[in-house]
């Protein structure tokens, strides 16, 4: 029997107006349509919303809920192998080209797959 591998779905938005629009039911049917096609368990455990947390200076990964993301993934909480669910990669991050580079890169020597849900896989 093949193990267990998880996905983690991180949320984030700058406006707390952005929650009134359709972006939580559209990235809702995205999620659930990924887990299904890849055979993974959705770890809601954490909570990986950063609603109304802007991207810009890096706050999010420091003190948000990106933050808890990362320090699962270095004291391996979180195995590598799992999955990181975003909507685009503006939403992961919106700091300068090097840093954002920074960020990506660390979660994949990591060993977490990023999955980008609103571009096809």
């Amino acid at each position: 029997m093949a193990p267990v591998v998880y996905a983690y779905l991180y949320s984030r938005f700058s406006r707390l107006k952005q929650a009134k629009g359709d972006s939580a039911r559209r990235q809702q049917a995205l999620v659930e349509e990924y887990l299904q096609r890849n055979g993974l368990v959705l770890d809601d455990s954490l909570d990986l919303r950063d609603f109304g947390v802007s991207a810009f200076r890096g706050q999010h990964r420091k003190r948000g809920a990106l933050s808890r993301f990362i320090e699962g993934v270095e004291t391996g909480r979180i195995a590598k192998g799992s999955h990181l669910m975003v909507e685009n990669l503006d939403r992961l991050s919106r700091e300068p080209v090097m840093d954002h580079f920074d960020l990506v890169n660390g979660l994949l020597k990591a060993g977490i797959v990023l999955a980008l849900l609103d571009i096809g896989w």
